[in-house]
C-alpha cells in the first residue's frame, strides 16, 4: 500500500546509504506489458540486491506453469488454448510441452482446457529476464510411431490412457483397439479396405 511503499522509500532509496543511480540507456518497448518488464529489470539492476522470484496474489498476470508431469499426456490440448503462445510444443523428437514465462498472462485457459486436469497456474514475477524468457520443458513423452507405415503421430502417454478408456467399449471389442496404432492416413486406409 502507498504507506509502505513511503517507508520502504525513505528507507531503501532517499537515505544517504542508498546506492548511486544511473539514468536508463535503452529503447522503451512499445507494448505495455514488455515496458513494465524493461523498467522492472532495470530497477532490480539498480537496487543491487536481486532475488529470484516474488510471489503474487492470485489473479496477477505475471506467472508461471506447474505440469503434473505423471499425469500429462502431453496432448498439447492446452497449446492450441494459449491465446500467447507460452506454451508450445517442442520440435524435437519426442512429444514435448514448452512454457516462457514471459509470454505468460495467467489468463487459465491451459489449465480450465487440460483433459487431464495436469496444469496450475502459480502467479509471481521472476527478476531474471533470462530465467522469464527461456523455453521450459514442462513434459515429454517418447513419441508413438504408427504400427503400418512409422510416422511418429502421437505422444506414447496419451495413446496409453486413450487406450485405457476404451478398453472395455463395445466399439473396440475384437482388437478394435488396434486402429488407435495407426496414423489417421493408414487408420483411414484400414477402414476403407474394409
Amino acid at each position: 500500500d502507498a504507506r509502505q511503499l513511503r517507508e520502504s522509500l525513505a528507507r531503501n532509496v532517499v537515505a544517504p546509504r542508498a546506492p548511486a543511480w544511473t539514468c536508463a540507456r535503452f529503447a522503451v518497448p512499445t507494448g505495455m506489458r514488455e515496458r513494465m518488464l524493461a523498467f522492472l529489470d532495470y530497477l532490480n539492476a539498480q537496487a543491487g540486491r536481486r532475488s529470484d522470484a516474488a510471489g503474487l496474489d492470485a489473479g496477477a498476470s505475471f506467472g508461471t506453469l506447474r505440469a503434473d508431469r505423471d499425469a500429462c499426456t502431453v496432448c498439447l490440448a492446452c497449446v492450441n488454448l494459449c491465446p500467447t503462445q507460452a506454451l508450445t510444443a517442442g520440435e524435437g523428437t519426442e512429444a514435448e510441452l514448452l512454457f516462457t514465462e514471459a509470454r505468460c498472462v495467467q489468463c487459465g485457459l491451459c489449465a480450465a482446457g487440460c483433459p487431464e486436469h495436469a496444469l496450475e497456474l502459480v502467479p509471481r514475477m521472476v527478476f531474471a529476464p533470462e530465467e522469464r524468457r527461456a523455453a521450459q520443458l514442462l513434459a515429454r513423452s517418447e513419441q508413438f510411431r504408427c504400427v503400418e507405415c512409422g510416422t511418429p503421430f502421437i505422444s506414447r502417454a496419451m495413446l496409453e490412457r486413450s487406450m485405457q478408456h476404451v478398453k472395455d467399449h463395445p466399439l473396440f471389442a475384437d482388437g478394435g483397439t488396434e486402429l488407435l496404432r495407426l496414423c489417421m492416413t493408414c487408420r483411414q486406409k484400414r477402414m476403407l479396405a474394409t
